[in-house]
């Protein structure tokens, strides 16, 4: 525990270190979109290798390194996997590539889509760095890595609904859809507008608050199971018993002090929304607002239901980390320096001990997914 504890640490430490160097040299060039830094190569490199270094640190980790091992060994891989992941997999099996350059290839993905979606703001990589590790990012994308990679290739592609480039959205998400089928259900957020939904912070508030209670009644299930009911009722038995099948395995999760600090720091994004349109003015920011908002009530509000229901908001935690980057340069530039600087303090203490309460919790078993541990 207290191992993984350093671990993480020292690896949010190093890409705060780095992302405030990116953030310096960004000032420096007049906030000219310059990526390709010495300290952002860095960044993308250090994530990498930590990544590529990993022993069983995610849950899919052993179904990823049976996937790959399979393939060295000749055997053909599942129809049901998707053609490009096959295919990426295959290439690096053929270029004699081990294990670990497997796993760095897709962190690599998944880092460089992030960070370079996000090269016009700069002046946020500092706190993604550190939030990526210390909140519920990192093991989220070692938990499902195929749909964490369309999920920040999102973060980049975004843009193109932002500028109103309809062929290269579409061709960004098809391509996805190649890695993980699901990611055609992203299509239709082009035809959202991307204009301020979510005004009121007392009222998202409340939202948010009564999603979360609603979450933990049971009421959202009862009102699913009806949908079985109907199915039934209009004679498609078949559909009606794979649903209630889907029902029964559905999840239950406490409400415990994970749970609390995401939605703490939900609270604190919302409270601070309004202050953060008028400080940015800008359009990135209102879209990753608007995709948080949608993540934040909808995972509360399913949290107690299969994982199939939730397991699409994945492609909206991105702005999670997004937004709670923006509140925290937000805070500090506006009160960092000022009486008031305990407000910036609590939200990045909140912000940054997701993963310490992650590793608590498995304390006791020391082959838990959770822990890092090396291959070495």
């Amino acid at each position: 525990m207290i191992f993984s504890c350093i671990i993480y640490s020292l690896f949010g430490y190093v890409m705060y270190f780095l992302g405030t160097q990116g953030a310096h040299n960004y000032a420096l060039i007049g906030k000219k979109t310059v990526f390709w830094t010495v300290s952002n190569v860095l960044i993308i490199l250090f994530f990498s290798v930590i990544s590529g270094l990993r022993y069983n640190v995610g849950v899919d980790y052993p179904t990823y390194y049976k996937i790959f091992t399979n393939l060295q060994n000749g055997f053909a891989p599942s129809e049901s996997i998707e053609p490009l992941f096959v295919y990426i997999s295959q290439l690096w099996v053929k270029l004699g590539a081990g294990h670990f350059m497997y796993f760095a290839f897709w962190a690599f993905l998944q880092v460089f889509f992030v960070y370079y979606g996000l090269k016009k703001h700069q002046y946020l990589y500092p706190f993604i760095g550190l939030l990526i590790f210390l909140g519920p990012h990192y093991l989220s994308w070692m938990n499902g890595i195929r749909q964490s990679i369309v999920a920040c290739v999102f973060v980049w592609a975004c843009h193109f609904i932002i500028d109103r480039k309809f062929i290269k959205y579409c061709i960004a998400i098809i391509i996805c859809s190649f890695m993980h089928k699901s990611a055609i259900i992203l299509l239709p957020l082009y035809f959202l507008p991307n204009v301020d939904y979510f005004k009121g912070k007392f009222t998202w508030i409340a939202v948010l608050i009564a999603c979360a209670i609603i979450g933990q009644t049971g009421i959202v299930q009862n009102y699913m199971n009806f949908i079985g009911q109907y199915l039934s009722f209009i004679g498609y038995d078949n559909y009606s018993q794979s649903f209630d099948n889907i029902m029964e395995n559905s999840v239950d999760r406490a409400f415990g002090p994970r749970r609390i600090l995401m939605l703490i720091i939900e609270i604190l994004i919302i409270w601070f929304s309004s202050d953060m349109k008028s400080y940015y003015k800008d359009k990135f920011l209102l879209f990753s607002y608007n995709m948080f908002i949608i993540y934040a009530c909808l995972s509360e509000l399913l949290s107690n239901t299969n994982f199939l229901f939730t397991r699409p908001l994945l492609y909206f935690l991105p702005f999670v980390l997004i937004c709670s980057a923006f509140l925290l340069v937000y805070l500090k530039n506006r009160y960092g320096m000022l009486s008031r600087k305990p407000i910036f303090l609590f939200a990045l203490l909140i912000s940054c001990i997701y993963t310490f309460a992650a590793v608590a919790a498995v304390a006791n078993d020391p082959n838990s997914s959770t822990l890092f541990k090396f291959i070495f």
